[in-house]
């Protein structure tokens, strides 16, 4: 418990300092936010205005101070470009995000299993696992565009665009959640596939094998819980990757999610939605490898033995 709360102090901290930069970078480094977000021709009445809404006229330290009070209020401003609330906006754009990132999740941890389990009982098709070697050498943005020309033009099965039109939206992200699947798929088959290699010549695995047991039964009971850890903490170093490719995956399939509403931010140079974007994911990921620590003492007794040593 002591571990867990000093690990929820240390994110805490680190949380604070995201939001101290965030101000910093897109309230102070800008210079005058206002001029830059209303551009060189805009009038001072408009410049003034702006500055009064963003609250860039008073000192710096009161500008931080308010910042982080709106924050506990989970208030995030709203939209210089059409006033809505940006907490609104990005909770649902957020939603889509991680529905599409879970879908690739989801889809990755089922393949790098089912071609593991096949391997460890036909060792004969090990080389069979080099065929996912393509998710590492291709980058995401090029399998995103080949798969979308490739079922959009000749394969046109499964629906590219349209998703949240229907009740069975969910379909069309399938398409897009596996081709950001690819990259974890290669890791953690390779991952998983050293692991299991490494454990197999443990003592305790050869004694399950000369006392009879099947080979499912060695690779479920004996195996896996021993590298369960390791395959955790790989997964958890891969979420980052995950969801930063859904970004740009939603941007080539025309998902509304957080990737376009980035774009689009940047490009309107709408300070308060790229604030509230930072802010979002870096909560999101603190409370993950928050989480994954918990998950890490509850699967493995050894790790809370070593904490309370």
């Amino acid at each position: 418990m002591r571990q867990l709360l000093l690990s929820a102090l240390y994110g805490a901290s680190l949380l604070l300092g995201v939001i101290t930069l965030t101000f910093l970078l897109f309230n102070v480094a800008p210079g005058d936010p206002a001029r830059v977000m209303l551009g060189p021709n805009a009038s001072e009445d408009a410049v003034q205005l702006l500055r009064a809404e963003l609250g860039t006229d008073r000192p710096v330290w009161e500008q931080l101070q308010h910042h982080l009070v709106r924050l506990l209020r989970l208030d995030l401003g709203r939209s210089i470009i059409d006033g809505r609330l940006v907490s609104v906006e990005i909770i649902n754009k957020f939603r889509t995000t991680l529905t599409l990132g879970g879908l690739a999740l989801l889809i990755a941890f089922c393949l790098s299993y089912i071609l593991n389990l096949f391997v460890f009982y036909l060792p004969n098709f090990s080389p069979v696992l080099a065929l996912t070697k393509i998710g590492v050498i291709t980058p995401t943005f090029f399998s995103g565009v080949i798969v979308a020309l490739l079922f959009g033009i000749f394969l046109p099965i499964v629906p590219l665009t349209g998703y949240g039109s229907t009740e069975s939206s969910w379909i069309h992200l399938m398409l897009p959640a596996s081709v950001v699947a690819l990259y974890p798929i290669a890791v953690m088959t390779s991952i998983f596939r050293e692991k299991i290699q490494e454990t197999l010549g443990r003592d305790y695995a050869r004694s399950a094998f000369s006392l009879g047991f099947s080979r499912l039964y060695v690779f479920h009971v004996t195996l896996l819980p021993s590298v369960a850890v390791s395959l955790l903490a790989g997964w958890v170093n891969l979420l980052s990757t995950i969801f930063v490719a859904s970004f740009i995956i939603e941007v080539i399939f025309s998902i509304p999610g957080v990737g376009p509403l980035l774009i689009s931010a940047i490009q309107q140079k709408d300070f308060p939605v790229l604030q509230g974007i930072v802010i979002l994911n870096a909560c999101f990921f603190v409370l993950l490898n928050w989480m994954s620590e918990f998950l890490f003492r509850l699967i493995d007794p050894r790790i809370r033995h070593y904490a309370k040593a």
